[in-house]
């Protein structure tokens, strides 16, 4: 739950900023639900709905807070952009790393040199050379000195 507390959401409320603040929250199940809904955009009318989507929710969110929240993000989206013909859950987030789909011939990253990315490791190796970093939503391709690409 937020910082500011039950009263104050139900006085106050706004779905949208609820999501922010969750993801700016300590505790990293609650970090990992509030990415969830924002990368799903969802939207709740009020407070009782959204503490229904954190119940729904929290018992998977516990179960990935083993994994690095950055590849956690990095799950959303790329079921955000690969997963059209199905509605995906934060369960099927849960399948994706549990099953190592995106280590498995699925791209991860194209790079802006056209070399696909299968893989984390390969993804840890662009990251210590400097070629990409996390901004804590997407990878992002470094360039050269001045400018940089969103991957």
């Amino acid at each position: 739950m937020s910082t500011k507390g039950k009263n104050y959401w139900i006085d106050n409320w706004n779905g949208k900023k609820y999501l922010l603040e969750m993801m700016q929250e300590g505790k990293i199940n609650m970090q990992i639900i509030g990415w969830f809904g924002t990368s799903k955009d969802y939207s709740f009318d009020n407070y009782e709905q959204m503490q229904h989507f954190i119940s729904r929710n929290r018992r998977t969110a516990d179960r990935l807070t083993c994994y690095p929240l950055k590849r956690i993000i990095g799950t959303f989206d790329y079921l955000k952009e690969n997963a059209t013909e199905y509605k995906w859950t934060l369960e099927t987030v849960e399948k994706y790393i549990l099953e190592d789909k995106l280590q498995k011939g699925e791209v991860i990253i194209t790079l802006s040199t056209n070399e696909k990315v299968y893989d984390t490791k390969r993804i840890e190796e662009l990251e210590q050379q400097g070629r990409i970093y996390w901004n804590n939503t997407k990878w992002i391709e470094r360039k050269d000195k001045g400018s940089e690409q969103m991957v």
